[in-house]
């Protein structure tokens, strides 16, 4: 009985790792600490900027030093970006999740009435397609 309930929680736990393997293949969130990215007057959280080439980052990107931190972490040739820049209250959240070969993006609103400014990047697999949740 302890060697069946052992399996069956190794396999569950198998499986939990291979759906997280799954989702960084096809959406990873970059990490930029020291990058400046501002919204652009009327940006919304529901209309990211995707960029798939160094020459479209350059000009989507107008901080050269946060242009040069994505392309250090983005493989072109394998994965376009998707940059979501917008102004909201400091409780928002935005998440992502593979939901069968397409990302699904998430946006959860926040409660308080201060005003933030908000910048989340994502690369995403070349052929993989992406939406917001409705």
């Amino acid at each position: 009985m302890r060697t069946l309930l052992v399996t069956v929680v190794a396999l569950a736990f198998t499986g939990l790792a291979a759906a997280n393997d799954d989702q960084k293949e096809f959406v990873r969130e970059l990490e930029l600490k020291a990058a400046k990215l501002e919204p652009k007057k009327g940006a919304k959280v529901g209309e990211p900027t995707k960029v798939a080439s160094k020459a479209e980052l350059a000009k989507a990107v107008d901080d050269q030093d946060a242009a040069d931190a994505i392309a250090k972490l983005v493989d072109f040739e394998k994965e376009y970006v998707l940059i979501f820049v917008w102004a909201g209250s400091g409780g928002d959240k935005l998440t992502a999740a593979v939901e069968k070969d397409a990302v699904v993006f998430a946006v959860k609103r926040g409660l308080t009435k201060d005003l933030r400014q908000h910048a989340h990047v994502f690369a995403v697999a070349k052929g993989a397609e992406w939406s917001m949740a409705k």
